[in-house]
């Protein structure tokens, strides 16, 4: 079973943070989203402020260097594959890969063993942009399915 954590970046500095995810809703703010550092306890001097656009669950998934893969990470196959991202399916409350071309392979994330984490789409959005603009190469497999089979 994975473990159960998330990030976002905080309000204050950009640092990311990375623990539980609070949504607060209150009347006189309006909402609030906060990460809670994990073995901080309970003190609210380790809870922060984090921009809800940047907040990503942690998947399970690792890339083969042992770094962490969170929704809205950018992955890389090889290097003459597509990029994906790892997207969140609220219908089948799954974590899925979707090619930057937007065509949807719906695998289960925990399986596989990426080459790299190399971004996510909040801070590197240019990526999104390269990757849409390039020409697929013709010898190359055109899904990750056909790379792992």
């Amino acid at each position: 079973m994975r473990e159960i954590k998330f990030r976002g970046k905080r309000v204050d500095n950009g640092e990311w943070v990375y623990g539980y995810y609070l949504k607060l809703a209150c009347r006189s703010e309006g909402k609030s989203y906060f990460i809670h550092i994990i073995d901080s306890g309970v003190d609210d001097d380790d809870r922060y402020k984090v921009i809800p656009e940047t907040v990503g669950q942690y998947t399970g998934l690792k890339d083969k260097n042992g770094k962490e893969g969170y929704g809205s990470d950018i992955v890389n196959f090889g290097s003459h594959r597509p990029l994906y991202a790892i997207k969140w399916s609220v219908c089948n409350a799954n974590f899925y890969l979707e090619s930057l071309d937007n065509r949807r392979e719906n695998l289960h994330i925990s399986n596989l063993v990426v080459d790299e984490i190399i971004g996510n789409i909040p801070e590197n959005p240019e990526l999104l942009e390269e990757e849409t603009s390039k020409k697929k190469p013709e010898s190359s497999p055109s899904t990750v399915w056909e790379h792992l089979h």
